[in-house]
């Protein structure tokens, strides 16, 4: 992780603490300057440190739950604070179109990826269960679409008028609560490693960023 990287993480750490919140940072090696510094600003730092497999859970994966503070629980809230965007076959899925199997395991599938491409662990989830596990958490859903775009210099396109101008980049999606309840048990660790880095496509961007609370 790059200096940028941290210091932005810092700035929204900051913002966190403003509201009460408290902050943890999960990172590979860094160096001590930086993590002097998140400590100054009273974010904890936690190793994420592979180690090889060896038929149970790698130290990876203990951090993530560890960092993550997985609720123990039978009901969960979902606050998408940034529209999710799950699709089929390349269409981006409208509110009456998604359901809960999906969800998660894009979940599970986006905290394989993450750790497999960043602590070269050997944490493989139990794809097959997990897939049929979701099939049994049931969701109340208050959600509607969320239309929005950005302009890309990257990608030119035709402005209003007919000229080259700047392309709108798709990023509408999904907003609103959605309570999950039923087995949820066995996907806790990826429903709080999901509140941070986010599901679903364009995630590297922010979108499908959501608030996790334990449902009342």
């Amino acid at each position: 992780m790059g200096t940028g990287h941290v210091m932005r993480c810092l700035a929204l750490a900051q913002a966190w603490q403003d509201m009460g919140g408290t902050v943890s940072l999960l990172a590979r090696d860094l160096p001590a300057a930086l993590a002097a510094r998140c400590g100054e600003e009273g974010v904890t730092v936690l190793p994420f440190d592979p180690v090889a497999p060896d038929g149970e859970q790698t130290a990876a994966a203990e951090a993530c739950a560890a960092a993550c503070d997985v609720p123990d629980c039978k009901a969960v809230d979902i606050d998408f604070l940034s529209p999710l965007r799950l699709q089929d076959n390349g269409r981006i899925l409208g509110p009456d179109e998604i359901d809960e199997a999906r969800l998660l395991n894009a979940l599970v599938r986006r905290a394989y990826l993450l750790i497999a491409c960043h602590a070269d662990a050997g944490f493989k989830p139990e794809f097959t269960a997990l897939k049929a596990g979701a099939e049994r958490v049931v969701g109340e859903r208050q959600l509607c679409w969320f239309q929005h775009s950005r302009q890309s210099n990257r990608n030119p396109g035709r402005s209003p008028s007919g000229g080259a101008g700047k392309a709108d980049i798709p990023m509408s999606g999904v907003i609103g609560r959605w309570r999950l309840t039923g087995e949820i048990a066995p996907f806790l660790p990826y429903l709080a490693l999901g509140s941070w880095t986010g599901v679903g496509k364009m995630a590297v961007c922010g979108m499908g960023m959501y608030l996790l609370s334990v449902a009342v």
